[in-house]
């Protein structure tokens, strides 16, 4: 069961945008000199920081700005491989305010439980996807994308023997 799976979690809580994907993250400036501004708060809330990553890992094989019905496309390359989620992560982590000899243990921690929160995330955003199909007066493929979510969900438990 998912519950088994991501529980207990050994990961801080800290106040997590929920919902981190390329259209919520604005990047301005020179190489050096880079700024992230973060849109659409809305989901913001305390939470384990590794969902945060494993969301964001898991989504990114997901793009919500398709023109023609259902309006979402799923293209499982773009998740990002392990080493890239293990760049992503070191460099987050290089940036706490922690010792550095204390930086390979939280990256692995981050990498093990963000692994298990892509579980999380992609039985969410299903379940979210039929509640929508009920609720929503909009135009989009809720219960297409609900199957998407929850084929993702049994393909990356099978694929990380989860």
């Amino acid at each position: 069961m998912l519950k088994e799976i991501c529980f207990p979690c050994f990961d801080n809580i800290v106040f997590c945008h929920n919902n981190i994907s390329e259209g919520s993250l604005v990047v301005a400036g020179e190489k050096d000199q880079r700024k992230v501004q973060v849109l659409g708060t809305d989901l913001s809330c305390y939470n384990y920081r590794s969902y945060d990553f494993g969301n964001m890992f898991a989504q990114l094989q997901f793009d919500l700005g398709n023109t023609e019905y259902p309006h979402f496309t799923r293209d499982r390359s773009h998740t990002p491989s392990s080493d890239t989620r293990r760049n992503v992560i070191s460099r987050y982590v290089r940036r706490l305010d922690i010792p550095v000899a204390q930086h390979k243990l939280a990256e692995e921690k981050l990498m093990e439980e963000s692994e298990k929160f892509m579980l999380a995330s992609h039985f969410l955003w299903g379940c979210w996807g039929i509640v929508q199909a009920e609720v929503s007066e909009l135009k989009f493929g809720y219960l297409e994308y609900a199957l998407a979510q929850f084929q993702a969900y049994f393909e990356h438990k099978i694929l990380n023997n989860l």
